[in-house]
Parts: C-alpha cells; structure tokens; sequence
C-alpha cells in the first residue's frame, strides 16, 4: 500500500502554529494529531512546545483509493413489471376521461350561448311580423277592464288594487284568479279570485316558509276589508263581521283561504 506524505512541525507557541495551520491547508496539508510538551528551565520561565503531524492524503494516485462498490441495477420481476405497467395504463385513462368530460362541458356551454347572428335573425323577424301582423283582440278580463288601482288589496274589494301593489300576476290560477309571487325567499304566493263585477271574492295564501297557524293568521289578516272584526273561531276557521258580510278564513299547513260566507 503507497505511503501517505507526513510532515512533522514544532511550533514554539500557540500563534505561530495558527498562522502556518493556514499556509499549510492551502497547500493540502491537514493536521492529523496535535502534541503539546513543556519544557522545565531552572533560571527561567517554561517553555511550551506545540508538535503538529501533518498528512497530504489527496497526493495518493487514484489507484490506491479503495475502489467504490458499484451499484447494480436488478431487472423487474414479470410481476413488478405488470403492476408498473398497470398504474400507468390507469393514471393515463383516469387523465385522458378529465380532459374528455373538461371538453363535452366546454362543448356544452358553448351550444347554450345563441350566436349573435342568430339572435339578430330572431331579433329581425320578430320586428318584421310585429310590423306586419294585423293587432288581434284580447280577450278583457276583470283587471285590465279596471285597470290599475292603488287602494289596499283585500277580499270585496277591487281586483285591480291586487294589481297596482303586485303588478303583473307570475301565473295564472285556477279559472279567472290570478297568482303573484310577493317573496321569492320566504315562496309566498298570493292568489286572488274575481267575480263577474271584477271584485275580489276570494284570497288564498301559501308559503314554502314553516309558518305557524298563528303567523298564517296574522298575515292574511292584512287581506280582510278594514272593518272586520271576529266574532266566532272554532279549530281552523274564524268567522268575521265586515260591512260586505262574514268573511271565513280557514287556516292550513302555511296556508290559508279567504271566503265570503254563504248567505
């Protein structure tokens, strides 16, 4: 086995070993064991001596290095190789189906926006036939031969004040009543029924809201004439007097029906 170059050097105090320690690693020496000895004097003070080994390991030819133990790569198992091949093959399907359902609903939003040629073709044809069209007669129902009153909604009254406070009616209801969604949070909806003189002959009130009978009370009380006042209740139905006659409300599931009484 080569011989490792050694050098031995005997400093006499502790800064001239520091400052040569430093020449000596710039050249690739390291310090390889430390010895400090004292030595006694009879007629003056003691002397310390700082004796330093040092090694230059990286002068040794490359041959010499114990060689380094090479990594050898073994060949998968017919096993091993199936499972590797398998992930891949499902890893690639599980992405190629993401990409393809990203495209159809791309695809698919794409089909709901109307181009704008086609928008402006219907926009165009619609303006030719209301141009050309002869006006045909409406049939008059009780609120447009009213018109649109301000007074307040209730039951023998006016079925154009349920116009003027709602507008429009959403839908219409059974035979010639009219229904009007008054709160899309709570789904109240108020349907109001006319006679042949265009009066309110019946309200009816629903609610997708969990309302309590007495919530459902104090709500369609707003539809009774301004002048009721109960004079009989019994379970779900209360009788009121009013100067247009008994009005009966009967109360539901978040629900409740305004009538006037037979006579």
């Amino acid at each position: 086995m080569p011989k490792i170059p050694t050098q031995v050097k005997t400093y006499k105090n502790a800064g001239d070993y520091q400052h040569d320690v430093k020449r000596m690693s710039r050249q690739g020496w390291s310090v390889a064991g430390t010895v400090t000895n004292k030595k006694h004097h009879m007629l003056k003070k003691d002397e310390q001596e700082i004796i330093v080994t040092y090694q230059k390991v990286n002068a040794l030819p490359q041959s010499s290095l114990p060689p380094q133990r090479a990594i050898e790569s073994k060949p998968l198992t017919p096993a091993q190789r199936k499972r590797a091949l398998t992930f891949i093959l499902s890893f690639t399907g599980a992405t190629m189906l993401v990409i393809l359902i990203a495209i159809i609903a791309f695809a698919v939003s794409l089909s709901k926006q109307p181009s704008s040629s086609n928008t402006q073709q219907a926009t165009t044809s619609t303006a030719t036939s209301q141009s050309t069209t002869a006006p045909t007669t409406q049939p008059t129902t009780a609120s447009s031969a009213n018109g649109v009153t301000n007074g307040t909604p209730h039951i023998g009254g006016p079925m154009s004040d349920f116009y003027g406070k709602y507008g429009q009616p959403n839908n219409q209801g059974i035979g010639t009543s009219e229904t009007w969604i008054v709160d899309q949070q709570q789904t109240v909806l108020v349907n109001a029924t006319p006679d042949a003189n265009a009066q309110v002959a019946g309200v009816s009130v629903t609610t997708g809201a969990n309302w309590s009978n007495t919530q459902m009370q104090q709500y369609c009380s707003q539809f009774l004439p301004a002048d009721a006042s109960a004079f009989n209740s019994v379970s779900d139905l209360t009788d009121y007097h009013s100067s247009i006659g008994e009005v009966v409300m009967q109360l539901g599931a978040s629900m409740c029906v305004l009538s006037l009484a037979q006579s």
